[in-house]
Order: C-alpha cells, then sequence, then structure tokens
C-alpha cells in the first residue's frame, strides 16, 4: 500500500468519525428537545402562577378601597376590537391596581391586563373576540357588570371579599377566554366560554384564590371540593 492509498483510507476514517459525530449530536437533539420544551412550558407555568397572584393582590387593593366590593369584570367604555370593551383585568389596570400592559396586537390600544405566557392568540381569540381577555377571566359573582366606569351599585354582586367564609377554596381568577368564569364541572377546552381553559402544561390551569395562594389543577387532580365559584 502506497502513501496515497494510506491518505485515501485516512480521509474515509475521517467521513465516518464526522458522520458518526453528527448522529451522535442528532440522537442528543431528539432526547433533549423534548426536555427542554417541558422546562420552558414549566417555566410559563410559574409566570402565570406569579401574575395571578398580582391580580389577586390587585383584586384585594380595589375592594379594600370600596368597602369590600370586588370590580366590575365588564366595561363597555373600553377601546379593545370587537363590542369596544375591556374585561375585569383591563378595569383594574385603568383604576391603577395593575400596571398598563403595553399592546401587543393592533386593535388593542390601552388598559390591557395581565397576558398569559401560554395565551395562544390566533386559536383563542378567535372563539371571542368581543372581550378584551388575553388569558385570565374573572369570578362572575365577585363583581359586578358595568356600562361606565363608576361604580353603579352593589345589587349584582353576590358577596364581599371581607365576608368570605372560606377564602382557601374561593376561587376569583382562572385561565380563561371570557370576561368571567361560572360554575364548571372540569376543566374545559378553549372552544368553551366561560369555563377555565387548560392551557398549560399536563392539560392544566392555574387557579387564584381569595386568600391568596394560586394553584394548578390538572383535569385528572382536579379537586372541586376545594374550588367553589360563590361564598356557600
Amino acid at each position: 500500500m502506497n502513501k496515497s492509498d494510506f491518505k485515501q483510507v485516512k480521509d474515509l476514517f475521517t467521513l465516518i468519525e464526522l458522520l458518526m459525530v453528527i448522529a451522535i449530536i442528532a440522537l442528543m437533539m431528539t432526547l433533549l428537545l423534548p426536555a427542554l420544551s417541558t422546562a420552558k412550558r414549566s417555566a410559563k407555568k410559574i409566570t402565570c402562577i406569579g401574575q395571578m397572584k398580582q391580580l389577586m393582590m390587585a383584586s384585594w387593593g380595589y375592594a379594600n378601597d370600596y368597602r369590600g366590593w370586588g370590580n366590575c369584570y365588564w366595561n363597555a367604555n373600553g377601546t379593545f376590537y370587537g363590542g369596544g370593551q375591556f374585561c375585569a383585568d383591563g378595569v383594574l389596570s385603568y383604576h391603577g391596581y395593575l400596571n398598563k400592559t403595553p399592546k401587543r396586537w393592533k386593535w388593542y390600544t390601552q388598559y390591557l391586563g395581565m397576558t398569559c405566557p401560554e395565551f395562544y392568540m390566533p386559536n383563542e381569540y378567535k372563539v371571542y373576540a368581543d372581550y378584551g381577555v388575553l388569558g385570565y377571566s374573572m369570578n362572575c359573582y365577585a363583581g359586578f357588570q358595568a356600562t361606565n366606569d363608576l361604580v353603579t351599585g352593589i345589587g349584582a354582586w353576590t358577596f364581599n371579599f371581607l365576608q368570605v367564609k372560606k377564602p382557601v377554596t374561593l376561587a376569583i381568577w382562572v385561565d380563561g377566554n371570557n370576561a368571567t368564569f361560572g360554575i364548571f364541572t372540569t376543566l374545559m377546552n378553549y372552544t368553551v366560554g366561560g369555563q377555565p381553559v387548560p392551557r398549560h402544561l399536563g392539560i392544566s390551569s392555574n387557579f387564584a384564590f381569595v386568600d391568596g395562594h394560586v394553584k394548578n389543577y390538572t383535569v385528572a387532580n382536579q379537586n372541586l371540593n376545594e374550588i367553589k365559584i360563590n361564598n356557600l
């Protein structure tokens, strides 16, 4: 075997080694990508939990200023695409209990509430485009429906924050795509209005309670004994 033959064999081994390295990298990527995706979604869920704690603090701030009564959850003087409305977290922003969120889409202008990091704009927004809902729904019994920015009365409220019997089980905020959520028996998908939306990892939703804690529930572990929507 001459020197030229040795060079060809060496080049062949180099190519085989390169292909092996590429194959190993591809295998590692295949193994790691799902884990990275899971970690990313877990981080979004944690971010959402933090935001919902802020929402609950804002709700308490409003309630303390209005003798325990919750804010309105629907406001016709908003400037949102569709029905010209904004929802509960937008109301809290308008009154200064939450920071105003910079607009993310051209049809929103001001006084946005918070956006859930798992909120998927195209799909979820198509369902209820007449509300300025970017990820969170308020308990329909905790506030009232107003046609202006003023507190118009307390006839629509079902309970007062200061008189809640079991604050650890009374949910005020959930992952949702409608202005409010009401009676439900399970976690629903985004095509159903007024229901918790299981947009998080593991087909789950976050719930914020009157006592300030936030808990994540999956379809499998949802305990309706822990989640109440009225002050019963």
